[in-house]
């Protein structure tokens, strides 16, 4: 249970600590929200989607290339193992 104090600035909630109910836990919240321009958000993405990119792109080289070569290996040997024989 949550109660909020009238300017919204405290909560109080009821903390289970060790089995028993505590009488309860004052939490201080702090607003650190902000309002920017739509353009100002299109823009943070943009440049974290160009900061992440070249780890995506190692972590691709280097983990999934490789399986992926190796599941078309065993597949065709597996293929070329258990195909049907033609007379």
């Amino acid at each position: 249970d949550r109660f909020s104090h009238e300017d919204r600035g405290i909560i109080i909630r009821a903390v289970a600590h060790t089995g028993r109910e505590l009488p309860g836990e004052l939490i201080h919240l702090c607003d650190h929200s902000a309002t920017a321009p739509a353009a100002v958000g299109l823009i943070v993405i943009a440049t974290w989607l160009v900061l992440i990119a070249p780890f995506m792109l190692a972590s691709y080289h280097a983990i999934e290339a490789p399986g992926i070569a190796l599941g078309r290996l065993v597949f065709g040997f597996l293929s070329r193992r258990f195909a049907p024989q033609q007379a």
